[in-house]
């Protein structure tokens, strides 16, 4: 119901509008029980009416890496297309709002490691060499 006074019923109209603020991830709807009650003596009333609020999901909630900083290690002699880590993100939000892509950014075209925009798995895209760099860290 309206229990947080998020909604405003006109007692004359019935038009009812949103006077609070509504949040999806809290609570997707709101069913509101409706009186109607005449001016008679003594007055009749139906408290019979009901009204489903459905409330619809907005981009508010950035992703969320599940843990960082992300470290791995792998061997110089994998092949390529090792997949050598998997980051994970989370977004609270919902459907297309909660959907995901992953990028790596920054990186020089020399870059010896890609990631799965969908997955967040990150592979060896070329061969690695331990005597020529042993250590990477990219975001």
């Amino acid at each position: 119901g309206n229990t947080r006074g998020q909604f405003y019923i006109d007692a004359q109209t019935g038009s009812i509008e949103v006077v609070g603020q509504l949040d999806y991830e809290m609570n997707k709807e709101y069913t509101l029980r409706i009186r109607a009650q005449d001016g008679g003596r003594p007055p009749l009333s139906n408290i019979s009416g009901m009204v489903t609020v459905q409330v619809l999901d907005v981009n508010d909630n950035a992703p969320i890496f599940v843990s960082t900083p992300f470290q791995s290690t792998v061997l110089e002699n994998v092949p390529v297309g090792y997949s050598v880590i998997h980051i994970q993100a989370i977004d609270a939000d919902s459907g297309d709002n909660a959907r995901l892509e992953y990028r790596l950014v920054d990186m020089t075209p020399d870059f010896p490691f890609a990631i799965n925009n969908n997955t967040g798995w990150i592979m060896v895209s070329s061969e690695l060499d331990r005597e020529t760099m042993d250590f990477y860290n990219f975001g």
